[in-house]
């Protein structure tokens, strides 16, 4: 699917129709969770945005985009995959053979035609920064320290500017979930501990 909306709809017809719910996305996720909360406000009680952003493309990087696409379309898919590789992790994660396995095998199954709609999706997506600062439900950024895919100092402004807590994870970089699972599901969890009771995922 290369239309972020697109796919926030579907997702949202999979959720059940008659509890609110708590959204958690990482990276992607968390454009697609946004635009979940727009469409359907009434329905979300909290969001959470884990090394993510709620801006649109610059000219420069929506240029960039296209020219990936353009390179994946004529075979270089796991060229570029392999290339993105190097920057999603923090630099001493970068010799786990677990990690990188693992990286290799999800590139691998991913192919070339869910990545250039991927990048479709990510160029055309729009600013919700206000949506995001407007939403009176429990709201939380979480980083990590070494992330250059979406540059952590970047998060950290985003969360000031939509009025979120920001906390950022030591050791990890854009795959924090991968990295640094314990350390974020604790994270998560005392979020949710300190949430009122109802809510529901």
């Amino acid at each position: 699917e290369d239309d972020i909306d697109r796919l926030a709809s579907a997702v949202l017809a999979e959720l059940p129709k008659s509890r609110k719910c708590v959204l958690v996305g990482h990276s992607f996720g968390g454009m697609v969770a946004l635009a979940m909360l727009e469409q359907q406000r009434q329905r979300i009680e909290g969001l959470v945005l884990v090394n993510s952003s709620c801006g649109e493309d610059s000219d420069e990087a929506r240029a960039a985009r296209m020219q990936r696409v353009s390179r994946a379309l004529a075979g270089e898919y796991l060229e570029l995959a392999n290339a993105a590789s190097g920057r999603a992790y923090h630099p001493r994660n970068q010799n786990r053979s677990d990690l990188m396995l693992a990286r290799q095998k999800e590139s691998e199954a991913y192919g070339s035609r869910a990545y250039v709609a991927h990048q479709l999706a990510m160029a055309s997506r729009r600013d919700r920064t206000v949506l995001l600062a407007e939403f009176e439900g429990a709201k939380l950024v979480i980083s990590a320290d070494a992330d250059v895919v979406i540059p952590t100092d970047k998060q950290r402004l985003m969360a000031d500017a939509v009025g979120a807590p920001w906390i950022c994870i030591e050791g990890g970089g854009h795959m924090l979930p991968a990295e640094c699972p314990d350390e974020l599901a604790r994270v998560l969890a005392d979020w949710w501990r300190d949430l009122p009771k109802g809510n529901e995922v």
